[in-house]
């Protein structure tokens, strides 16, 4: 799986940090690409509330399974596009990931 290792170091926090997260998550809803739907976004409301909550910095909430960096807007358009689908192909890749490890953690979410 994409960055499994990433998103159980993701999982162990928040049950350190937060321990009835798991009860707020929607797995049909999760997508994490989004603020508001991504596993940080359903915690805490939104993306960033939750890395302040969490206290992630810099590139902290990839090591947490918690980020893809989204491409920068600088570039051309025919670039961007390029960068934006691949953006989004790993977003899907660690939505799925999330939902398998949340659905093997042994409780219904």
């Amino acid at each position: 799986m994409f960055r499994e290792k990433e998103v159980r170091r993701g999982i162990a926090l928040l049950d350190t940090m937060v321990p009835d997260w798991k009860s707020r998550i929607s797995l049909e809803t999760l997508n994490m690409a989004y603020s508001k739907e991504c596993i940080l976004g359903q915690v805490f409301e939104d993306y960033n509330t939750g890395l302040l909550a969490l206290n992630l910095l810099g590139d902290e909430p990839l090591q947490y399974g918690f980020a893809i960096y989204a491409p920068a807007q600088s570039h051309t358009s025919e670039v961007y596009a390029s960068l934006f689908a691949e953006y989004e192909r790993l977003n899907a890749k660690l939505t799925e990931t999330w939902r398998k490890e949340l659905t093997n953690y042994g409780e219904s979410v």
